[in-house]
């Protein structure tokens, strides 16, 4: 075998881009903060996620897909790079920023279909994306995310990945949705655009 044969490079064109973007989603959102070992691991879930895309037609649908896929996230990287069990907001990071660039901004499998996924797709968590919308939409946020965390047993003022239940997960998504009823991903522009606390 040689890599520079034509017909072996357009035999993996499709599995090296999806794996390329599964690298740099997960990489810079989550990368140093699990075990060893989550890139080359991460890459083969998400080439063995996107196969279903296609099928997914409406949100209940999309959401069942994404749960499965995090927890498949979960058992393949179980620890963090501290040696503690990964969480469920640890682990829907890489899921959620692979979902974006793979669908959202890369418009894969195809047009037709992103556009449709688009809609359905969850918002990564992350304390910037959190704090801003809690801070803009407080009164809703006490309606729907503090009374999750409080049964959680933990304090709605903390928003860090690695205490996030998928109770709180939902709780989130279900508060984005409400803001952003047509396309709650959209609210990740936050991320990259708004002024972090010590820049203001």
């Amino acid at each position: 075998m040689r890599f520079t044969d034509s017909r072996w490079l357009e035999s993996n064109w499709e599995r090296a881009r999806t794996e390329g973007i599964a690298m740099s989603s997960y990489i810079p959102s989550i990368g140093r903060a699990l075990a060893g070992g989550g890139v080359k691991k991460f890459k083969r879930i998400a080439y063995r996620a996107v196969q279903g895309l296609s099928q997914i037609q409406d949100w209940n649908t999309f959401d069942s897909y994404h749960r499965r896929l995090v927890f498949r996230t979960m058992r393949a990287i179980s620890e963090t790079s501290r040696g503690k069990p990964i969480s469920y907001g640890e682990a829907q990071k890489p899921v959620n920023v692979f979902l974006k660039v793979y669908v959202d901004w890369a418009k894969l499998p195809s047009k037709r279909c992103a556009n449709r996924i688009g809609q359905f797709l969850h918002v990564p968590l992350d304390s910037v994306v959190m704090g801003r919308v809690r801070q803009e939409h407080r009164e809703r946020y006490y309606e729907t995310v503090a009374p999750i965390y409080r049964e959680e047993g933990e304090w709605p003022s903390d928003l860090r990945l690695s205490i996030i239940t998928y109770r709180m997960y939902r709780a989130w998504q279900e508060f984005f949705r409400q803001i952003r009823p047509h396309r709650p991903i959209d609210l990740d522009v936050i991320w990259s655009l708004a002024p972090r606390p010590e820049d203001e």
